[in-house]
């Protein structure tokens, strides 16, 4: 192709056509112009798609990882629903028998949460600017370094101030671990006197206040923090298909 353009130019020099030579030039000018416009703009689309895919693979992981999330709140919520069921039926002062061991358990267990933001971390490390829909970047920026610090910080304190000043000095004046042989299979969790606890008001009133601990951090602390998880997830949702 140069050598034909090369040709054009020599036969009109040669011929003396100056005039059509210098059109000809400009024209060979405007061409490679364009073609460089042209190469920069699919360049840039390049680029730009590149970007997009970048921002949907991060956004995928950050939903995965969300999705994953909603499951481990739905089962603290479980658990804080079956703490409170142990709590009431120990409330109906029933007689002593081994199994009772599930139930002390149950009851006095405690309901953590946990949430996963290594993928919030990798978007912050490669950019935030990396997601384009400046509601959704918001939206993200609140979820994880508000919305999860604060609930996760929440019921750690709750649960902190619980263990201390409630549940670990009663557990160490009236209940023990036992064991019948060394391997610790059949490891029990039983009170020193259960007909003196069943009828304690101490604990009857420790029940009482572990039932509202799990209630608030159930259907509050928890409610809410899925209920922010499964919105940002719909957020999510909306921008992938957005594009």
């Amino acid at each position: 192709m140069l050598k034909i353009f090369r040709n054009i130019r020599r036969n009109y020099l040669f011929k003396g056509k100056n005039s059509s030579y210098l059109k000809y030039a400009i024209g060979e000018i405007f061409l490679v112009v364009v073609g460089i416009l042209i190469a920069l703009q699919i360049n840039n689309w390049n680029e730009t798609r590149k970007k997009t895919i970048s921002e949907h693979q991060i956004l995928k992981t950050i939903k995965r990882s969300l999705v994953n999330d909603t499951l481990m709140f739905q089962g603290a919520a479980k658990n804080a629903q079956s703490s409170n069921e142990a709590i009431k039926y120990l409330l109906t002062k029933p007689p002593f028998s081994d199994t009772l061991t599930a139930t002390f358990v149950r009851a006095l267990s405690a309901t953590t949460i946990q949430a996963n933001t290594s993928a919030f971390e990798q978007l912050k490390s490669l950019g935030l600017e990396m997601v384009k829909n400046d509601s959704l970047r918001d939206h993200l920026v609140k979820h994880y370094d508000f919305n999860l610090v604060r609930g996760i910080f929440r019921n750690k304190n709750n649960l902190g101030d619980f263990n201390a000043n409630v549940f670990y000095p009663f557990y160490r004046k009236h209940l023990f671990f036992t064991s019948s042989d060394t391997t610790f299979q059949d490891l029990k969790y039983l009170p020193k006197d259960f007909d003196e606890l069943i009828k304690n008001q101490e604990f009857v009133s420790l029940l009482l206040e572990k039932w509202l601990y799990n209630t608030q951090t159930a259907d509050d602390i928890i409610a809410n923090l899925n209920q922010q998880t499964t919105a940002l997830i719909k957020a999510i949702d909306i921008e992938l298909n957005s594009k």
